[in-house]
């Protein structure tokens, strides 16, 4: 009687399934659509770039071996930037624990931006320090070639997806943006996830539209980037503002409607005819416009001047 060996029968039954297996497998791969690789972010366009880049600076001391970023919020008549940046850039023991020691900063601190032929001197204004919030507010000593602010938009609509861009000088003399969107919004902070590294600190992260809605701080992990909200910094750096008289200083930019724009020009008209119908109006103007007084700023050392 011939009988199936079960030793061979075993085998075969392996290869069979198996052989199904396989098909399955590749009708599967043949039916499921390829998955898209992601693309990244294109660079803000041309025209948002060059909104900022004039008013983000680089920050350095340490003879150039150590910098971080910032970004003009204020000018003077006599052409002087303030320039606000993060606390930790500028700070010696800014890691100090005990709230009763004083911070102590770099005496050698000077910034450029990407117009500058040549550095120039900055201090810290001592009364425009806010150590738990990162803040800190420089004063140069010499001009720039700057002629603007930073303009900034307020955070109260944003929502996570939207694109944001953020700018510094990250080790290099070269102005760098890179793009992402925010990921979460915290109670002081935009968490993003565009790539930043040490010497972004201070520089600005700003929306499509080149407005500036939080000052980059920190990293966590590889993804995450932390910029304080701009409606944070506002609630501070307005009210250091408020007694000193600039000819340029920053300010919140909103979305122009065709609306607003005619509004503005009545405005604007309006004014004019106010100003030439009475001398007080000018005279008024000019008083609150003209010369900046300085003296709240802190008086400069003698120094050599920078190489």
């Amino acid at each position: 009687m011939n009988k199936k060996s079960p030793k061979l029968a075993s085998p075969l039954a392996a290869l069979v399934t198996t052989c199904v297996l396989c098909c399955q497998a590749i009708c599967l791969a043949q039916t499921r659509p390829p998955q898209k690789k992601k693309e990244p972010l294109p660079d803000m366009p041309a025209k948002v770039y060059e909104k900022v880049a004039p008013v983000t600076v680089k920050i350095f001391y340490d003879r150039g071996r150590k910098n971080g970023s910032g970004v003009i919020i204020g000018l003077t008549e006599k052409g002087r930037a303030l320039i606000l940046t993060a606390c930790h850039v500028v700070a010696t023991n800014f890691n100090e624990t005990d709230p009763d020691i004083a911070l102590e900063f770099h005496k050698d601190i000077v910034i450029k931006t990407n117009t500058d032929v040549k550095p120039v001197r900055a201090d810290v204004i001592p009364s425009f320090v806010d150590r738990t919030n990162d803040l800190v507010v420089l004063a140069t000593v010499g001009t720039v070639v700057a002629d603007k602010a930073i303009r900034y938009h307020r955070t109260d609509k944003i929502n996570p997806g939207e694109r944001v861009a953020a700018l510094g000088y990250p080790g290099s003399d070269k102005l760098s943006q890179t793009v992402g969107r925010i990921t979460r919004l915290e109670a002081k902070y935009l968490v993003f996830d565009a790539k930043i590294a040490p010497g972004n600190s201070g520089g600005p992260l700003i929306d499509q539209h080149g407005r500036m809605i939080g000052m980059n701080t920190f990293i966590e992990g590889e993804k995450d980037g932390y910029a304080v909200n701009v409606n944070l910094v506002t609630s501070v750096v307005d009210n250091w503002l408020k007694n000193i008289k600039l000819k340029e200083r920053w300010e919140e930019q909103k979305y122009a409607t065709a609306l607003e724009g005619a509004v503005k020009s009545w405005r604007f008209y309006a004014g004019a005819g106010a100003v030439l119908a009475g001398g007080g109006a000018l005279t008024y103007f000019l008083t609150k416009n003209g010369t900046v007084d300085e003296g709240q700023f802190p008086k400069p050392p003698d120094r050599p001047p920078v190489k």
